[in-house]
């Protein structure tokens, strides 16, 4: 057995002749007389989880050669397929799995599922659920009502075995790309019709009507043009998603999803998971970048000992915090924690007053030898706009909530912080984010109309005692000059 550099002689005895389970790499190879993959067994060589594929051969001496001499098996621990697997690139939350027919499980995100049965496991995992559900279909697409995730599925059979290789891709995901390539075609679209529009009035004012009326007719045209303009970039921008264009977070689910990104990040299987749950109770903008939260965080310590535990968790970017134990619940080893900080973050106020901000708590793990993750099992749903882990009574003065939703990010750091074995690349981080949209009534009351109306109201009593016995030729000249101001003011 290969023991790091080194070969190690390790001979273990046993009968490998008897049929059963554990020795069919052998005697299912010389019945079938070529190759043969053994579905997952526990190896008595090597106690894990295995598959093998195994090829009976011959010797040259031997005759007609239609006895075999021997078998020759090349052997894979399950852990090792679920890895080359997680290597195949399919987006930062798509995955793929591998089942046989019988329903075992041979590749899959899920570390402990790996070995399972696939109809057993479909009763508390809805994405299982679905694969089991159709597992003769070569493509087909399913929705979670849990997490309100959708998936294209793809299946096909593994020549010379009864196994089936399928991949899951997240819909959401998949096309996010596609569609912000869309919008920018669309804009590219309508404004190349406006400017068309445009110069086919000027075509027309010059060629039959070259007059006063006309000029003011052009440029009523163009001003109404300019306003549709900006009521159509006005509508993108209040109905873009934050989660287009998420390039650092990924943005996770279920335990599909969590596993994944850890796959990605390169995060060994055997590392223990935290699950960590989280609840607001209320957000503050005390300044520009400051937000005060509060709220309750649970960690699932499963440990003796575990009601006196610390928290094991802290937040990076909090410049002051509170934190005093809550609640414990002995029977599951939960404890729960009440915290209030305040967390330093960079927004982007250049959309004001449409802008869309991320409020995000970043969670980091105080222990290096292990890793957060979300606990789903604690909420009722993860659709993102039902707000899980958010009070129903939650008021945000200014802004209203869109969607709440756990993320990753993969954070790198220039140093291992005096601890040795701290990978301090691609460090997979837990965050719990809030999208808050601006409530832009109060801005457009408090800074767009009074500017609008600041002509009309400091204008001197003579300008106004000129507009009411100017005649109707002149007041619509002085209506589209003030129109035209007030746009430009805009």
């Amino acid at each position: 057995m290969r023991n790091g550099s080194e070969v190690v002689y390790t001979p273990i005895t046993y009968d490998y002749t008897k049929d059963n389970e554990h020795t069919a790499w052998y005697n299912d190879a010389l019945k079938k007389g070529s190759k043969v993959w053994i579905s997952p067994y526990f190896g008595i060589a090597n106690p894990n989880y295995q598959i093998d594929c195994s090829v009976p051969f011959y010797l040259a001496d031997s005759g007609s050669g239609h006895k075999a001499a021997g078998v020759v098996s090349v052997r894979y621990s399950l852990e090792g397929v679920r890895a080359q697997v997680g290597d195949l690139e399919l987006g930062d939350t798509g995955y793929g799995f591998m089942v046989t027919r019988k329903g075992v499980i041979i590749s899959y995100p899920v570390q402990e599922y790996l070995a399972g049965n696939i109809h057993d496991l479909a009763k508390k995992d809805p994405n299982i659920y679905f694969i089991s559900k159709n597992m003769t279909e070569g493509e087909y697409s399913a929705t979670n009502s849990f997490t309100g995730k959708s998936y294209w599925v793809f299946q096909k059979n593994i020549s010379s075995t009864d196994w089936i290789l399928g991949f899951v891709l997240p819909q959401e995901e998949t096309l996010m790309n596609r569609k912000m390539e869309q919008n920018h075609s669309i804009i590219l679209v309508v404004f190349a019709t406006f400017a068309f529009l445009f110069f086919l009035c000027l075509l027309f004012v010059s060629i039959y009507r070259y007059d006063h009326r006309g000029l003011w007719l052009l440029a009523f045209i163009f001003s109404l043009l300019c306003i549709l303009g900006i009521g159509f970039i006005w509508h993108l921008t209040i109905n873009n998603s934050t989660l287009d264009g998420r390039n650092v977070d990924l943005v996770v689910f279920d335990r599909e999803d969590v596993e994944t990104v850890l796959q990605h990040a390169n995060t060994s299987s055997k590392i223990p998971r935290i699950p960590t749950g989280v609840f607001l109770q209320s957000i503050e903008f005390s300044n520009a970048y400051d937000v005060i939260v509060t709220g309750y965080i649970w960690q699932n310590i499963s440990r003796p000992g575990a009601e006196n535990a610390s928290p094991r968790f802290s937040f990076p970017e909090s410049e002051e915090t509170t934190i005093e134990k809550a609640y414990v619940n002995e029977d599951k080893s939960v404890l729960g924690w009440r915290f209030k900080t305040t967390l330093r973050q960079q927004f982007d106020y250049s959309r004001y007053p449409f802008d869309r901000e991320d409020v995000w708590i970043r969670l980091k793990s105080n222990d290096s030898t292990s890793v957060l993750v979300p606990d789903f099992d604690s909420y009722n749903s993860l659709i993102p706009e039902t707000f899980p882990g958010m009070d129903r009574s939650f008021l945000l003065e200014g802004w209203e909530p869109q969607k709440t939703f756990f993320s990753y990010r993969l954070n790198s750091y220039s140093t291992n912080f005096g601890v040795g074995n701290f990978a301090n690349s691609n460090v997979p981080e837990l965050y719990f984010n809030v999208d808050v949209k601006r409530d832009f009534k109060g801005p457009f009351d408090s800074d767009l109309l009074p500017v609008m109306v600041e002509p009309w109201a400091t204008a001197p009593p003579s300008f106004l005692l000129l507009s009411l016995h100017m005649p109707p030729s002149g007041l619509e000249s002085l209506w589209a000059v003030s129109s035209t101001l007030s746009i430009s003011t805009l």
